[in-house]
């Protein structure tokens, strides 16, 4: 995961909380024992533009991602 690209980062955030129906930021502080880090790790994403806080919406802003992905599972793509 070190080596993913920016737009690779923001895609893998969406599709896990497409199929958790959770937020990465809820995730990991389920599995994080220090919120300091989770806080850090927040503010480093919103610096660049990303959030682990905002939530999957396959009929707005990830419209095209879901559609995409709608193809892939149903074998047309």
């Amino acid at each position: 995961m070190k080596k993913l690209s920016f737009a690779q980062g923001k895609l893998l955030i969406k599709l896990v909380d497409r199929q958790t129906h959770s937020t990465s930021y809820e995730l990991v502080k389920s599995n994080l024992w220090d919120l300091l880090k989770l806080e850090f790790y927040q503010t480093f994403a919103a610096l660049f533009g990303a959030s682990l806080k905002k939530q999957y919406d396959p009929t707005g802003d990830d419209a095209l991602t879901e559609r995409v992905i709608l193809l892939v599972e149903s074998g047309q793509l």
